[in-house]
């Protein structure tokens, strides 16, 4: 094991890690009142879920990757994301048409979706329930677990994940800060353009979702 090998995790890493997808539109949207901390908590709760499949997959090598491909699983999996995606963007439009604060101000406890207490179970649940994060890793993740076999499970996991998840943590952690801290240049009248633009953004990529899953084609290239 071997700088090469670390170097290749962060690579391979970042192309899944700093893709635009409902997981960074939710912390923006979550960021914006809890700062930094909810864009950690939602990279805590993708951490608790990606670590055991992580191993689950590097334990069977491969074996799950036919079940994921199973046109029932992919397409249960896509409507349950689907389906969460459009609820997030319909509590965002909720707090867009009400009376709201900006996050430099008292928060306004009445707002659906902006004070939501949980941000790691959020991170959890769309992260194990989201099929393209769970290909990844059985697909362009693969050569990640390749490796880590090589040298040898004991050794080569925890290295591998520390040097990939670290990743999660910085980059949720930062799109949360930097949200928050441009929430409060916005005004009441953008702040909630701002709800209203990450609904709608939310809604391009469950649409987008069902594109791909459904009609093996896509909306938008991601």
């Amino acid at each position: 094991m071997d700088a090469l090998f670390v170097a290749s995790v962060i690579s391979i890493s970042a192309t899944g890690a700093l893709s635009p997808g409902p997981l960074s539109i939710i912390t923006l949207a979550l960021g914006a009142k809890g700062g930094w901390r909810s864009g950690f908590q939602i990279a805590l709760g993708h951490m608790i879920f990606e670590f055991p499949y992580v191993v689950f997959l590097t334990t069977l090598y491969g074996s799950i990757v036919v079940f994921l491909e199973l046109e029932i699983v992919k397409y249960l999996l896509t409507a349950i994301i689907v389906a969460f995606n459009s609820f997030f963007a319909y509590l965002l439009i909720s707090d867009a048409m009400k009376p709201v604060k900006t996050p430099s101000h008292t928060p306004n406890t009445g707002n659906r979706f902006t004070s939501i207490k949980h941000p790691l179970l959020v991170g959890l649940i769309l992260t194990g329930l989201n099929p393209f994060f769970l290909l990844w890793w059985a697909t362009v993740g693969m050569p990640l677990i390749d490796n880590t076999l090589k040298y040898g499970i004991t050794t080569a996991l925890p290295v591998m994940y520390f040097s990939h998840v670290w990743l999660d943590f910085v980059w949720l952690s930062f799109l949360a800060h930097t949200s928050s801290k441009g929430a409060k240049h916005l005004g009441s009248e953008g702040y909630r353009l701002l709800l209203l633009l990450l609904s709608a953004v939310l809604m391009v990529f469950a649409i987008n979702m069902v594109f791909k899953t459904f009609f093996k084609t896509t909306l938008i290239p991601l």
